[in-house]
């Protein structure tokens, strides 16, 4: 059997920026989560995104903004080139540049509108965007001033999106919660236990808050309740292991889920389809590509 972490993407280094042209066939790649905030900027290709099972459609330029809760997976209707501008940070990269007035990270953590990690750019905050970004890849290590360059760059983008995010969404001025070190140690904790057997207290004692006040903070930022969040967690990483050839009984028993019954029904309310029939589709659609 596969390591519980397969479907988390690990950063090797604090941060990363790429960008990315490759030629896709029909489909979805698989849904995963970071251990790290990504901005995904779309210049062609895909036509859907998929994001804690919501159906987002993709445009030009549209610019995704993902934290360490997000899963996600992106679709193809049909052959075609993939372009993207892929940037992968850790919060501490960018610590020293926030201000309490100016919180950098808010763009991923406020949560209150209808699909909140899509942002439509204007032609103008586009060009500028890209601009900064191809800066940011011809900075090279070993080049004068390489790390400082890096992390004004960085914090160009984020004020850049954070103020169109503003913008897009109608955010006025509101508190922020500065809680999400103790966030981000309970999502990890989440993420790397979901085959195990464990509650709400256990995740609020690693995030070191109380239920209420854990509770509060999570339903603020991600709209969900920290246990409909792994229930969540769970279907889409059984969806990935049915898909991968692993059979109901294992995925059941790799997602935390106590009997096949309860599973089999939870996998059919979140995908309109029970996982055996989900995996024989999937495995009809492999055959014809």
């Amino acid at each position: 059997m596969k390591d519980r972490e397969q479907f988390k993407e690990i950063l090797s280094n604090d941060f990363s920026v790429q960008h990315h042209i490759s030629e896709m066939e029909s489909g979805m790649l698989s849904y995963h989560y970071h251990d790290a905030l990504e901005i995904l900027l779309i210049e062609k290709g895909p036509s859907r995104c998929i994001v804690n099972n919501e159906d987002i459609s993709i445009e030009p330029g549209t610019v995704f903004i993902f934290n360490n809760m997000d899963l996600h997976g992106i679709c193809f209707d049909r052959k075609c080139i993939y372009e993207r501008y892929v940037l992968y940070f850790q919060p501490s990269f960018i610590e020293s540049l926030s201000a309490n007035e100016d919180f950098l990270l808010e763009c991923f953590f406020l949560r209150f509108s209808e699909h909140p990690q899509k942002l439509t750019l204007s032609e103008e905050t586009h060009s500028e965007l890209k601009y900064i970004l191809d800066k940011l890849i011809q900075n090279k290590e070993g080049d004068y001033g390489y790390e400082l360059q890096k992390k004004l760059c960085v914090g160009l983008i984020l004020l850049l999106i954070n103020k169109e995010y503003r913008r897009v969404h109608l955010i006025g001025s509101i508190d922020m919660p500065y809680s999400y070190p103790a966030l981000l140690k309970a999502l990890n904790y989440i993420y790397t236990h979901l085959d195990e057997d464990f509650s709400l207290d256990d995740i609020c004692r690693t995030a070191g808050m109380s239920r209420h006040a854990f509770c509060k903070l999570f339903k603020h930022v991600s709209g969900f309740t920290p246990m409909q969040h792994v229930k969540m967690c769970r279907l889409m990483k059984a969806r990935n292991l049915l898909a991968d050839g692993y059979s109901v009984d294992d995925a059941c028993a790799l997602t935390g889920f106590k009997n096949l019954s309860h599973f089999s029904r939870s996998f059919k309310e979140c995908y309109s389809v029970g996982p055996k029939k989900f995996q024989m589709e999937e495995r009809h659609r492999s055959a014809i590509e």
